[in-house]
């Protein structure tokens, strides 16, 4: 199957209905949109961006492997100017749909669509404050190139963002996770590096003062995971901020060395 014929079909099964809904790949693009930008995920991320970057720029903003918009779109409510980089043509899951959604939240020449590749993305050096991408950096043909790529396009000062990177404790580690993920026996398009491999291509890259956030240290890594699942599972104690505290520091410890555990990097372009 593709991506696109993989997405179409766990719609219809009903055991993947959590995940359809919780990875936003529902075909209401509109409600996916809606969902994720008022999600503790993007307010975190949100949160972390603003931190980070320099005062008194332009947001222009570069997503690398948009998929169905819902970030792009995203950042376009909240003031930025968006290019949205996408190889995938598809009205389900690619160009297709965010031209669907550009339309509909009226983005102009605040929203602009490229279909490319990450490794080879037809703009001008220097042209973006931040470079962001989604859990698309560990699906990289080439890791380093794809990093290298993110740089050339940052002004000095820039930041560069990944979240929700893959990562492995060893590369021996790939097949484990392979075997697990729920969608890699329909399409065959998972990867993942390991923690190492993603620095060497950040720095590599000419990227420093590099910040890394690990799986449970961040709701842009750990959702879906909310106060509601914690209440399901815990009943009214999972309403308390601090048995929330000590149930994702105890899942930090179980899963520390799990194969695909989610990271966020964060990086300036000196």
């Amino acid at each position: 199957m593709t991506w696109e014929e993989t997405i179409l079909h766990i719609r219809q099964v009903p055991e993947f209905n959590s995940l359809v809904r919780d990875a936003y790949l529902g075909a209401n693009l509109i409600d996916n949109v809606e969902r994720y930008q008022t999600s503790h995920e993007f307010k975190a991320l949100l949160k972390l961006i603003q931190y980070h970057q320099k005062t008194g720029n332009e947001k222009i903003l570069v997503e690398i492997g948009a998929g169905n918009g819902i970030a792009s779109l995203a950042f376009f409510n909240h003031g930025y100017t968006v290019v949205a980089v996408e190889p995938d043509h598809s009205d389900t899951i690619g160009v297709g749909a965010i031209e669907k959604l550009a339309k509909h939240f009226q983005c102009g020449d605040k929203l602009k669509i490229i279909t490319s590749y990450a490794e080879n993305i037809p703009l001008p050096a220097a042209s973006a404050d931040i470079v962001f991408c989604r859990q698309a950096l560990h699906h990289a043909h080439e890791l380093n190139q794809f990093v290298s790529e993110a740089s050339r396009l940052l002004k000095p000062g820039g930041i560069f963002i990944a979240i929700r990177e893959h990562v492995l404790s060893d590369e021996k580690d790939l097949d484990t996770f392979l075997q697990n993920h729920p969608l890699q026996k329909f399409y065959g398009g998972e990867h993942a590096y390991t923690n190492e491999q993603y620095l060497h291509a950040i720095r590599l890259a000419g990227l420093d003062r590099i910040k890394i956030l690990k799986h449970f240290e961040t709701p842009i890594n750990y959702m879906p995971l909310d106060e509601n699942i914690f209440r399901k599972k815990l009943g009214i104690l999972g309403t308390f901020k601090f048995i929330q505290k000590i149930a994702l520091n105890y899942l930090a410890k179980k899963e520390k060395n799990k194969p695909g555990r989610l990271y966020t990097y964060l990086a300036y372009k000196p």
